[in-house]
């Protein structure tokens, strides 16, 4: 229940669920050792959204302290903890420490689930970094990546990764000084904006306002697209 609300963005109730089964698996000791570890993570997660990152950075090493202790360093587990971290660092525009974090996720999610939602994640998370740094083209490569891996997980239609993934790669592209890639860039955004309000259209993510021109808002074009991946893969 916490992390539908966390996904509802109610954010208190979240927190009361979170706190509530923090409790529980404390009671039920060793046994529901990773459990806790993961409820802390999820705290984490609510304080990111928060935009606490100090408190959030607590939650999130209280996860990894336990991850660790119990299921070992480099479990699955641990590939969301330390997109986790990525997420805090790129929010506070500390670049190279995202990229360490998001290289550290992406180097198990390699090594056990190569074809996961997080090892996507992880692949267009570097890519945001890398074009924030305005290296396009080691951007565009990393976002290739996260839709290789996303395409081969949906083949059949764009859903919401895809979705995301087409939308920066155009963004990218559109940047590109010498304008190389603007045809290829305007073919993505179409597509990645006709899956976008199918999506929305079958009540998946969020509308997004439109400005005098007919423009969508730049921030909440961002959220809408945000809104269409599950919590944990953005």
């Amino acid at each position: 229940m916490g992390n539908l609300e966390s996904a509802a963005e109610n954010l208190d109730a979240a927190m009361n669920y979170f706190n509530r089964a923090v409790d529980i698996r404390i009671g039920k000791g060793d046994a529901a050792a990773s459990q806790l570890a993961l409820t802390y993570l999820c705290i984490g997660r609510v304080h990111y959204l928060r935009n606490d990152f100090d408190e959030a950075s607590r939650w999130f090493a209280q996860s990894e302290a336990l991850f660790v202790r119990t299921e070992g360093a480099d479990t699955q587990f641990m590939s969301h903890v330390h997109h986790a971290y990525g997420n805090v660092e790129y929010e506070q525009k500390r670049w190279r420490s995202a990229i360490q974090s998001y290289n550290e996720c992406l180097k198990i999610a390699l090594a056990g689930t190569a074809i996961h939602p997080i090892t996507a994640a992880a692949y267009y998370s570097l890519g945001c970094v890398e074009f924030k740094l305005h290296h396009h083209e080691v951007a565009k490569g990393y976002l290739d990546k996260a839709r290789a891996i996303a395409e081969l997980r949906s083949p059949a239609r764009d859903d919401g990764t895809i979705a995301r993934i087409l939308w920066k790669t155009a963004q990218v592209m559109e940047d590109d000084p010498y304008g190389t890639y603007a045809q290829e860039a305007a073919l993505l955004r179409t597509r990645a904006e006709i899956a976008r309000r199918t999506l929305t259209g079958r009540g998946e993510g969020d509308l997004i306002s439109i400005d005098e021109n007919g423009d969508p808002d730049a921030d909440e074009e961002e959220v809408s697209y945000d809104a269409l991946v599950p919590m944990y893969f953005r």
